[in-house]
Formats: structure tokens, sequence, C-alpha cells
């Protein structure tokens, strides 16, 4: 497997089992679509706000989403030499830090992680 292909195969992974999960579960409350007494509580409590707000609110937390991704990917790159994030491809572990050209960068543009892996672009 290439760097690149190592980058993406993270990058897939963070943008469907982080990313989209979250996104959903936003979703998911916001449309009332949940079963814990405390969500449906929380779907309750919003029912009083206009689509717009909604809309705002909902822009709100997928920024916030995407913020703390960006924040942890910053976080294993200023400690780099403390922490390492790697992955495994025939026996041989490669620390995707050292192969990234900036791993908070691989978000975002055209054709970063959120365009090209996640549902939610």
């Amino acid at each position: 497997m290439s760097n690149i292909e190592k980058i993406d195969v993270f990058g897939s992974n963070l943008m469907n089992s982080v990313r989209d999960r979250s996104i959903k579960r936003v979703d998911d409350i916001l449309l009332g679509d949940v079963k814990a007494k405390s969500l449906i509580e929380l779907h309750q409590s919003l029912k009083s706000f206009d689509s717009h707000q909604i809309d705002s609110i909902r822009t709100v937390i997928i920024e916030t989403i995407d913020n703390v991704i960006f924040n942890t990917l910053s976080m294993l790159e200023e400690n780099r030499n403390n922490l390492k994030l790697q992955i495994l491809d025939q026996g041989i572990d490669t620390n995707l830090v050292d192969i990234s050209d900036g791993l908070p960068g691989e978000l975002f543009s055209d054709d970063g992680w959120i365009a090209r892996f996640s549902k939610y672009k």
C-alpha cells in the first residue's frame, strides 16, 4: 500500500466512524429518531425552534465536530515524539504523521477527506 493509500484508509475510517456517526446522531436528535429518555427530552426542547434556527444549530454542531477532529489531528502532529498514529500494512508499522504533509489539512479542500469520504459534504 502506498503512503497516500495508508493516509486515505485512515481518513476514510475517521470520516465514516467518527464524523458521519456524530452527524447522524445530531440528525437523529433533531428529527426525534431516538429512544433514550434524555435524547427524547432534548428533541422535545428543540420543537419550539423554527427551521432556520434548527439549521443554524446543526451547522454549529457540524463545525464543532470538524473542529474536534482537526484539533485531535493537530495534537497528534504537535506531539509526534510522544504519540504515534500507526497503520499496519503487511507487518510494517507506519506513523501517519510522518508520511502526511499535515494531517489536519487532509480534512478540508475539494479533494480532502470530508469531500471524498464523508456522507455529509
